[in-house]
């Protein structure tokens, strides 16, 4: 994801997120931060379609809300930047 290849990193993100699926993390907490790297990947290269396809978590995962809510929020601030036409330096 660092070498900004975003085909291999959104990839390779899908594979990690279906290799440890929700029903996992509901009996083991602490991979439930390798279930959302999906979104972080789509808001780490600016993929906002992607962020919204991304279903919301249930809502008994508290890392994964708040991953899913921050990419949400990264959403609204590129739209408000884009909206005025405003530069971010």
């Amino acid at each position: 994801m660092m070498e900004g290849n975003q085909r291999g990193a959104r990839t390779a993100a899908r594979e990690l997120a279906d290799a440890v699926p929700m029903a996992a993390a509901q009996q083991m907490p602490m991979v439930e931060e390798l279930a959302s790297p999906v979104i972080l990947t789509a808001v780490r290269f600016g993929q906002w379609k992607y962020v919204l396809q991304e279903k919301a978590p249930p809502p008994g995962f508290a890392y994964s809300n708040v991953i899913w809510h921050y990419a949400l929020g990264g959403l609204c601030f590129f739209v408000v930047i884009f909206a005025f036409g405003w530069t971010v330096t």
